[in-house]
């Protein structure tokens, strides 16, 4: 690469140079390759973000620590004081990119398939962007995709269980309901195929930006909390639809976070034994993990950190920061009010 990054340790005050990287424009901030040999923290790759929703840069970090305290996997993230060029930025969100390193750093035997997830393509190979062995093609997930589709019940249990790691998926599964995350089932995850370990299909979680109570047909002060227990499954409508039509596809009118479920949620999600396992562990989450008596601290000390952030990120972008500061506390509070409307919703469900 043509670029350098510097990376100012935080408690020592060291700077660090990473030389000759590979830097890319992303949606929202930038992409950065290092060299394998000098990874930073063990992370070969990272996004440093900011999209347009300050409330995107806090839930993201936060709907990741909900995956960690639930037991799976998840990106590292972290908050850096981002310059370019000498032009100071303001706060950014650094997260961790999923590829082999995180594999290894998280204790999963690397070399398998690794896929990303497009809601906008079309297709099971369209859909499924391949990130390793990219000469091998997408034998194994169409496989699996035909086998789910062509059985049911009981068979189909035997094929979930045979060819995925059912705890941890259904883990996954669960922490996108506890959140509300709506863009969860059918985009934003990457999945694994342990060719070389266990042999099995896993998930993880990507782009949280629109969790914790967000979608794109808010008005200002909404929190998201009633998305439905059904959400993702084979069989799935939007609330107050026609049976009688075919579902809508868009991403406009009263519904507007309303999409069918993805490849594996439809028939995961809608098979007996999964779902009785699926109901329960969520229903634990929402009882042990999404709680305000654990989340509540770590919202505030998230405020603490940053609101010095805020205020002079504001001054970088000419704006006022007794305005950018009430913002944010705005932001704070939604997440908040989030915990507590989405547990009284899901633990009110006859399921």
């Amino acid at each position: 690469g043509h670029s350098a990054f510097v990376f100012v340790d935080p408690q020592t005050g060291e700077p660090e140079l990473f030389d000759f990287v590979h830097v890319v424009e992303r949606s929202g901030g930038l992409k950065v390759h290092f060299h394998k040999d000098h990874p930073l923290r063990g992370m070969t790759t990272i996004n440093l973000i900011f999209e347009y929703n300050e409330r995107f840069v806090l839930a993201e970090p936060l709907a990741y620590e909900v995956y960690r305290r639930a037991g799976n996997a998840a990106c590292l993230t972290d908050f850096v004081r981002l310059s370019i060029d000498g032009q100071p930025e303001g706060y950014h969100l650094l997260v961790e990119q999923p590829n082999g390193t995180f594999l290894r750093r998280n204790k999963i035997k690397d070399g398998g398939n690794l896929y990303k997830i497009l809601w906008y393509e079309r297709g099971v190979v369209g859909q499924h962007e391949k990130k390793t062995n990219m000469s091998t093609g997408h034998d194994d997930v169409v496989a699996l995709v035909e086998q789910l589709e062509k059985t049911k019940g009981d068979e189909q249990w035997a094929i979930i269980k045979k060819n995925f790691d059912a705890e941890q998926v259904i883990n996954y599964f669960a922490v996108n309901m506890v959140l509300s995350h709506w863009d969860g089932f059918f985009n934003n995850y990457f999945t694994y195929h342990d060719l070389n370990g266990t042999g099995k299909w896993t998930m993880y979680p990507w782009d949280q930006d629109k969790t914790w109570g967000f979608h794109d047909g808010l008005g200002e002060g909404e929190s998201f909390y009633d998305m439905p227990i059904t959400f993702g499954m084979e069989g799935d409508r939007p609330p107050g639809s026609d049976k009688d039509r075919p579902p809508p596809r868009g991403f406009g009118g009263r519904n507007a976070w309303w999409r069918a479920g993805g490849f594996f949620s439809k028939p995961l999600l809608a098979n007996p034994q999964f779902r009785k396992l699926f109901l329960a562990r969520t229903k634990e989450i929402l009882e042990t993990v999404y709680t305000p008596e654990q989340f509540d601290p770590v919202i505030d000390q998230l405020r603490d950190r940053l609101k010095d952030e805020v205020r002079l990120r504001a001054d970088m972008k000419k704006e006022n920061p007794e305005e950018a500061q009430k913002r944010f506390d705005r932001n704070l509070a939604q997440l908040k009010d989030h915990i507590v409307k989405r547990r009284k919703f899901l633990l009110e469900q006859d399921e």
